[in-house]
């Protein structure tokens, strides 16, 4: 796994501020994936955030606690649950159009972290020093 994408998936400047939000997270790396058509973001090897375009719809997908993506589906029209491949009680789906980049960014920030969370003593090390 590398930084390897599809220049093309990343379309409006909404897309390039997330993309590059997401790539700027510490031992971060992220590959296209040509089944999906989409890149995948990981850390320590742990998939936290796939962006992707649907239907020229630039789109953000995010592991969040249950709790959070029910009331995030309640009250937005542009949070669905994931791809049908994930965990739909775990995994959301936001049009990054419809959010401001902070909002987003915050949400990436929950995923990222809640990742982390999951990881042994020594992997969360690696990371918090960038130990390779």
């Amino acid at each position: 796994m590398g930084n390897k994408g599809d220049a093309n998936l990343i379309n409006s400047k909404d897309s390039k501020n997330v993309f590059n939000y997401l790539k700027d997270k510490k031992m971060c790396s992220y590959e296209f994936n040509e089944k999906t058509k989409s890149l995948h973001f990981y850390v320590n090897d742990k998939i936290f955030a796939i962006l992707s375009n649907s239907h020229s719809v630039d789109q953000l997908t995010l592991r969040l606690p249950p709790n959070l993506n029910q009331l995030l589906r309640e009250k937005h029209k542009y949070v669905l649950p994931s791809y049908e491949f994930m965990n739909t009680y775990h995994w959301s789906t936001f049009f990054i159009k419809a959010f401001p980049d902070i909002a987003l960014f915050d949400l990436i920030d929950i995923s990222y972290n809640l990742t982390i969370e999951k990881m042994t003593k020594k992997q969360k090390f690696k990371i918090e020093f960038e130990v390779a």
